[in-house]
């Protein structure tokens, strides 16, 4: 007999599926009126205060442990800060279909980075799962890039490329540190 699949939706699912299916959409509109640092800010301090009012309410520790303090600080560094320059300032130089699938390549960087420093078992067919998936993101980018008559244009696209790409890392970069630290202090 064949299982039926569940036919329950959960909606915090679709309501993130929503939220990041209009976020690079969005964030191109938004820069017709503000700067990519107007938005950070515009994006950065109601996510804090909203994250401060969660941990209260879920009675969370606003500080971390000593001995965690470095690392979570620079965690929290590069994926609040770096990341958030890097994504922002690249967008506004390269179109959102584009972001999106640069971004997108964050989870390969993640478990390449995770392989690297041994968070993770090496596996060959990540690494030509990588190699394919990159190809793919190659080729829809370059052939955007090709089609740009005007140099300029195509070298500030180029260089919108290289920092959503960039920021994709940095996120990587961000998780694989915070997977040790999840196992002392709580993600919220």
């Amino acid at each position: 007999m064949i299982a039926k699949p569940n036919p329950g939706i959960s909606w915090p699912l679709v309501v993130a599926i929503a939220t990041w299916a209009v976020n690079f959409g969005a964030i191109k509109l938004l820069y017709h009126e503000v700067t990519p640092a107007a938005a950070s800010i515009a994006r950065m301090v109601p996510m804090w205060i909203i994250l401060a009012v969660i941990c209260v309410w879920q009675r969370e520790p606003l500080t971390v442990p000593n001995e965690d303090r470095f690392r979570t600080y620079f965690q929290g560094f590069l994926s609040l800060g770096v990341y958030m320059i890097f994504f922002l300032e690249g967008l506004a130089r390269t179109g959102g279909a584009e972001g999106s699938i640069l971004l997108t390549t964050s989870p390969i960087w993640t478990a390449l980075l995770a392989m690297l420093v041994k968070q993770e078992e090496f596996r060959p067919m990540v690494l030509v799962g990588a190699v394919i998936a990159f190809l793919g993101a190659a080729l829809v980018i370059l052939g955007r890039a090709v089609h740009l008559e005007d140099t300029a244009a195509s070298q500030e696209h180029l260089l919108g490329v290289g920092l959503v790409l960039t920021s994709a890392i940095i996120w990587a970069w961000s998780t694989v540190i915070s997977k040790p630290l999840l196992n002392r202090i709580s993600p919220i």
